[in-house]
C-alpha cells in the first residue's frame, strides 16, 4: 500500500512539475510564408553583389546621407535578420494567417497578424506578383513590432522592398517624454 501510495504521490508530483504547455491549434504555421529565410536570401544577395549602397537616416526630420560598404549591409539588416521565425513550430498557434488577391494591383496579399495582443511581432504583410510560369515574384514585406523595455516601448515599422531598398521607422516612447522617432533607409542599386 506504502509502495501504490508512494508511487502516486510520485505521479502526481511529476505531473504538476511540467511546464505549462500551449495548448494545440489547428494553424499549421510551417506553411506560413518564410518572410526570416527570405531576408536572408536578400542579405546574401546584397552581401555578394557589386550593388551602390546608401543609406539614409533620419533624426528630428534631420536627414544625412551616406555610403555603405557592402561589407556593412548586414549589420543595418540586422533587425529583420533577428525576427521570431514564425514559421517554426515554437510559434505554433500563435500567428493568424490572412489571404486575398487584389485585382486593382494584381497582387497576391499575405498577413500574419499575433493571436495574442501582448506578442512583440504584431505583424507581417507579404505582398507576390503572381506570374505565368509559376515564379512568383515577391515584392514587398512589412513588418510591425512594438516591444516594451524597462523605461519606454519601442516600435518598429519595418518595410522592404525586393531588390531596391528597406526602412526601419523606430519610435521610442518614454514616460512624460515626446517621442523620438528615426527612420533608417538603406538603397542598393541593381
Amino acid at each position: 500500500m506504502n509502495r501504490a501510495a508512494l508511487s502516486f504521490l510520485m505521479a502526481i508530483f511529476c505531473f504538476a512539475c511540467k511546464g505549462k504547455k500551449k495548448p494545440e491549434s489547428d494553424v499549421d504555421n510551417t506553411k506560413f510564408f518564410p518572410v526570416v529565410s527570405f531576408f536572408q536570401s536578400q542579405v546574401k544577395d546584397v552581401d555578394t553583389s557589386l550593388y551602390f549602397i546608401t543609406k539614409i537616416e533620419t533624426v528630428n526630420n534631420s536627414s544625412d546621407t551616406t555610403v555603405i560598404p557592402r561589407e556593412e549591409f548586414r549589420k543595418y539588416a540586422k533587425d529583420f535578420l533577428e525576427l521570431p521565425d514564425i514559421t517554426d513550430k515554437k510559434w505554433k498557434g500563435d500567428y493568424a494567417e490572412t489571404t486575398q488577391y487584389d485585382t486593382a494591383m494584381g497582387r497576391a496579399l499575405l498577413f500574419y497578424n499575433a493571436i495574442d495582443e501582448d506578442a512583440e511581432l504584431k505583424r507581417q504583410d507579404v505582398t507576390i506578383m503572381p506570374t505565368f510560369g509559376g515564379n512568383d515574384e515577391v515584392k514587398t514585406i512589412y513588418v510591425h513590432l512594438i516591444k516594451d523595455e524597462k523605461d519606454s516601448t519601442v516600435e518598429k515599422k519595418m518595410y522592404w522592398e525586393v531588390g531596391k531598398y528597406f526602412s526601419i521607422v523606430t519610435i521610442v516612447q518614454k514616460e512624460k517624454e515626446q517621442e523620438q522617432v528615426k527612420k533608417l533607409q538603406v538603397n542598393w542599386q541593381q
